[in-house]
């Protein structure tokens, strides 16, 4: 493209405010070499005869050429030589923002990506019928979400709403639908995120030269949102598993603590029963010795009388002493027991010492 060509071309549409000056431009763009940039662009952005509208006009199609094609390295440099020169027109943040974005991604520095979200929604206050640069805003909110930083999302539904109202402007240009899908998967609705992601891939054009890279970029976001929205189920599950393990958890200690209750249970059951069959065997044993020692049948008595009170009262206590911990004691139950052990005892007592009391009885 000849000088004099593209100088026309430029001046026609030197004007930032005309919502259309980055649609035209872009379009120039699209029709030039990577000479027209080096050369012819750059000696119009470089006489400083020319009108300061004039050159910017130059300085934003060579930033839009090198965002388009990724040339990061000479954005840096266009950026850091011209920028200053333009800070009157609004359409320099646009280019700050993506300066900033560009810092972000290679340093990770956090101040950049303030910068850029703060440079990108300054341009839409100012230019806000302008779709590429609401487009710019919106991107920018999504980048940073992709980008790990969480405090993004306080801009995340006015950057929706920029979209939505660039979507109305140019409803068929793919870009557009692709930064909405980019922003709709940070809502959590990843089908309508994906269904715009497709139909920015299928409004691509692949007539021109960077439509190939572009679709790229779209695959790429597609594959992300995929990728979140299977990670995010993933986590569900997880924790779903996680609540069902705790469950499972707290029903088994549950459980065991009543197993070893019925255990403890059963033991003392066990003591119970032996400590009882070794005293009666015990009782046996010396009511037998003691009939076939003694021929007095109511000492003897009386004496098997008093031995089985003072085993009930023995039983009783090591019953107490087993289930001493325990809140369900009868303890009436317990005090009838020992009363009949004690009236057992004195039964004996008294049958044993028979003799004696008849003797009491036929003095009187």
């Amino acid at each position: 493209m000849q000088k004099k060509e593209l100088k026309k071309k430029l001046c026609k549409i030197d004007n930032e405010e005309d919502p259309l000056f980055t649609i035209k431009l872009r379009d120039i763009v699209i029709d030039c070499s990577s000479e027209d940039i080096t050369q012819e662009f750059f000696s119009i952005l470089d006489n400083n005869n020319n009108s300061i509208k004039l050159r910017f006009a130059a300085f934003y199609a060579i930033y839009i050429y090198y965002r388009r094609y990724e040339h990061h390295s000479l954005l840096f440099s266009l950026v850091d030589k011209y920028s200053n020169i333009f800070n009157e027109f609004q359409l320099n943040d646009v280019v700050l923002s993506q300066y900033y974005r560009l810092k972000f991604l290679e340093t990770n520095d956090e101040f950049a990506i303030i910068n850029a979200i703060k440079f990108a929604k300054r341009a839409a206050e100012n230019l806000n019928d302008n779709a590429g640069v609401l487009q710019n805003f919106a991107g920018m909110v999504a980048s940073a979400l992709e980008a790990g930083r969480e405090e993004s999302k306080e801009y995340l539904m006015e950057a929706i709403q920029c979209m939505d109202k660039a979507i109305l402007v140019f409803h068929d240009y793919p870009k557009h639908y692709c930064t909405k899908g980019r922003l709709l998967s940070w809502t959590g609705d990843y089908e309508s995120a994906k269904k715009y992601i497709r139909k920015a891939i299928d409004l691509e054009s692949t007539d021109s030269r960077d439509s190939l890279l572009r679709i790229s970029q779209y695959n790429d976001y597609y594959i992300d949102i995929k990728m979140r929205e299977s990670l995010e189920k993933l986590s569900a599950h997880l924790l779903d598993a996680q609540v069902t393990m705790n469950r499972i958890n707290e029903y088994t200690q549950k459980n065991s603590s009543k197993i070893f209750e019925k255990l403890d249970t059963m033991q003392a059951r066990y003591l119970e029963l032996l400590a009882f069959f070794s005293a009666v065997i015990a009782l046996i044993l010396t009511s037998v010795n003691l009939v076939n020692n003694y021929e007095d049948f109511n000492a003897v008595a009386g004496l098997i009388m008093v031995m089985g009170g003072v085993l009930i009262i023995g039983f009783c206590a090591l019953r107490c002493l087993i289930i001493f911990n325990k809140d369900n004691i009868s303890w009436k139950r317990y005090l009838s027991v020992f009363c009949v052990a004690v009236l057992l005892i004195g039964l004996g007592y008294c049958l044993g010492n028979f003799q004696f009391w008849r003797s009491i009885w036929n003095i009187k």
